[in-house]
């Protein structure tokens, strides 16, 4: 039984501050997770063949749950639950049979509310930016001379660079090579 409850509570999740557990509300199924699809430009010129295609970045993917709570006040609880989505104050969306990895929530939509024998159940679509980010890589990394940092990811990644401090610096980024005096 012990074991049963912790896949149960791993389905869970933390969003906003605050864990599915602490609100009184579960995940009942499981949750698929969209792969994130890609923008293609197709280029035609006169005179060619076929099309030229470019890459135009990646859309947005919607994860859709579904919950359940049993409340002795069920529309002060849903209200509650309402609040905790649409209210984004911290939009990291971590589920609890992943908490290395994080989604980045853009908005939620709430369906209403039903009931069943005493139980409220509803159905939440969050809009997320199209990929997960690994939580480690969300703190600063301190450089004071030569370094080299890897993406472990599975795609090109966007790091940002601040750069503090006095004098000549070199920069290389794959083959690239920046100067720059600081």
């Amino acid at each position: 039984m012990g074991e049963d409850l912790d896949v149960y509570r791993k389905l869970n999740m933390i969003f906003n501050n605050a864990s599915s557990l602490e609100l009184g509300i579960d995940i009942i199924k499981r949750y698929d997770i969209p792969s994130p699809k890609k923008r293609i430009k197709s280029i035609s010129a006169t005179g060619r063949d076929g099309n030229e295609y470019e890459e135009d970045g990646y859309d947005d993917i919607e994860i859709t749950l579904d919950f359940n709570f049993i409340s002795e006040n069920p529309h002060q609880a849903f209200r509650r639950c309402k609040r905790w989505f649409n209210c984004i104050l911290d939009n990291k969306l971590i589920f609890l049979d992943n908490p290395n990895i994080f989604y980045r929530v853009n908005y939620a939509v709430v369906t209403e509310s039903t009931r069943d024998v005493g139980i409220e159940f509803f159905t939440v679509t969050l809009n997320c930016e199209p990929f997960a980010y690994e939580m480690e890589g969300q703190e600063e990394i301190l450089i004071n001379n030569a370094a080299v940092i890897y993406n472990a990811g599975d795609l090109e990644s966007k790091p940002i660079i601040k750069i503090q401090g006095e004098g000549l610096i070199t920069i290389k980024i794959n083959d690239e090579t920046i100067k720059a005096n600081v």
